[in-house]
């Protein structure tokens, strides 16, 4: 016979600080509401730390740009298919000594909760053709994946991309950008929750069904 008991179990959850109080900047989208806190209008001011200003006058700043990106895998590296890609390891998003202490323990909970809006407003501004997801062992990695190919812009040399026209140049330097802004976006939004939530344990019940032995009377 199954019967429903309770499992005692220690998680990790944020917690917002005593600096901190969730109030929705105006014009963003409540807490609760499968939103973030901060809301989309909060990151209209998010600073370039992946994004770079490019001509889209010149061919060649272009090509420099697609060509030097940062690249990774899109699914597996064994399947060597790559795309575009930015790097967001603890030690590579020019933290505090003391935010980076603060960003290990926020690993262990929920925190992407509050960054997925981020990555829901870029897809769906892509009318759903491109969006972005983690890779890597540890989720260290952003990349921006499209919806009818395994890659975006995989092996193509330098010289391949001075065979595109300058509108087809100019329209794949301005996803790439959207997608360097929308990281910074979620770098943001990640140094805002180390700055003003903190890390707390709690021990919650969780229903467990187990089997048990029930004899009759006889």
């Amino acid at each position: 016979m199954k019967v429903a008991g309770l499992l005692k179990q220690t998680v990790k959850r944020r917690h917002p600080g005593n600096r901190m109080s969730f109030k929705t900047p105006p014009g963003a989208h409540a807490p609760g509401k499968g939103r973030s806190v901060f809301g989309p209008s909060y990151f209209l001011e998010a600073k370039m730390f992946f994004e770079q200003k490019i001509d889209l006058r010149s061919k060649r700043a272009m090509v420099n740009f697609l060509d030097g990106h940062y690249r990774y895998y899109t699914m597996n590296s064994w399947n060597r298919t790559t795309s575009y890609a930015n790097r967001v390891k603890i030690p590579y998003l020019g933290l505090t000594r003391e935010q980076a202490s603060r960003a290990y323990d926020m690993l262990d909970t929920d925190y992407w909760d509050e960054l997925q809006p981020i990555i829901d407003d870029f897809t769906s501004e892509m009318k759903g053709q491109y969006t972005i997801a983690t890779n890597g062992r540890s989720g260290g990695y952003l990349v921006l994946y499209s919806k009818v190919a395994s890659g975006i812009d995989d092996g193509l040399s330098r010289d391949e991309f001075m065979d595109w026209s300058m509108s087809d140049l100019r329209d794949r330097v301005e996803l790439v950008c959207r997608f360097d802004r929308a990281s910074d976006e979620i770098r943001d939004a990640f140094i805002n929750l180390l700055d003003n939530c903190k890390v707390v344990e709690e021990t919650v019940m969780v229903p467990k069904t187990v089997k048990r032995i029930v004899c009759s009377t006889a």
